[in-house]
């Protein structure tokens, strides 16, 4: 009896030791590379997961600091433990609680390029957390690829407007600052406009405008221009079109205007040549 007592002890004992509900694991979700704007903002996206503990019960806080031996923090909840170059530049944007760690970093300086790895931390009111609950997600870390010069916008249309019917052009322009998208605006005030904001993955977001506006004859061939502004930089990006406007009715339009030219182009022929036949006789 006394053997079996100890082989269910041993037993349970393993079991305890790897049963998944006590292992304490991590993950996280972002990108090792997302394209930056220098002088402009960037959103590193950033989600992550924590298997172990009860979290509820205790309070998390999230920082993001630089890949060294002894790493430099870009962002702390202590700002005093944050590096002068990141002063003001720096916040959250997502809820710790919720499990999002994205960080906004605004003004970019060709000096940012990283890498970057976000470090979570857990206290417990009157618990003691191992620190192997404070984890640095080292293998995720991200790196900025700084540009010098926004991306022009892409306009997307049809070929030829029609004059008196509504015609549509859309304006769009990709960035990685989703707290604060470029803004578009077009040359032309008789339109309605309707924007769009797409995340289209990896850090990257699309902004689009819709315009719609109704052309005349006189706007062919006149040009349609689309202007897209980034957060925090003074030269807006422009592209342009030439206006391809056909007159209403088309064919049929010029066919109603030629065939009554032609009618009296005829009708001259024969009443000059009626003219000449009769002062033949005549004579």
């Amino acid at each position: 009896m006394e053997k079996k007592t100890k082989m269910m002890f041993v037993f349970l004992c393993v079991q305890v030791i790897h049963c998944p509900a006590f292992a304490n694991t991590w993950s996280i979700e972002t990108v090792s590379e997302i394209k930056s704007l220098v002088g402009s903002c960037v959103v590193l996206p950033c989600t992550f997961d924590y298997e172990g503990h009860d979290v509820a019960s205790f309070k998390m806080s999230g920082s993001w600091h630089t890949e060294a031996k002894d790493p430099e923090y870009i962002y702390h909840t202590d700002i005093k433990k944050i590096i002068l170059s990141f002063h003001g530049r720096t916040k959250l944007v997502g809820k710790v609680g919720e499990r999002n760690c994205s960080l906004e970093i605004d003004k970019v300086s060709v000096k940012d390029k990283g890498p970057y790895c976000f470090r979570i931390e857990i206290t417990g009111k009157g618990v003691e957390i191992p620190e192997k609950d404070n984890y640095s997600f080292k293998e995720k870390y991200v790196t900025m690829a700084l540009k010098g010069e926004p991306e022009k916008p892409m306009l997307t249309y049809t070929q030829f407007a029609h004059a008196g019917s509504a015609y549509s052009v859309t304006c769009s322009v990709r960035h990685s600052c989703p707290t604060n998208h470029p803004t578009l605006s077009w040359d032309r005030t008789d339109g309605e406009t309707i924007v769009h904001y797409k995340d289209i993955g990896q850090g990257n977001w699309e902004v689009s405008s819709v315009l719609t506006f109704t052309p005349l004859a006189s706007d062919h061939n006149t040009r349609l221009t689309c202007s897209a502004q980034f957060f925090k930089l003074n030269n807006p990006q422009e592209s342009s079109i030439t206006l391809n406007v056909k007159s209403e009715g088309g064919a049929v339009g010029v066919l109603s205007i030629a065939i009554p030219v032609a009618a009296v182009v005829v009708i001259a022929i024969i009443l000059v040549g009626l003219y000449k036949w009769k002062i033949s006789r005549l004579n």
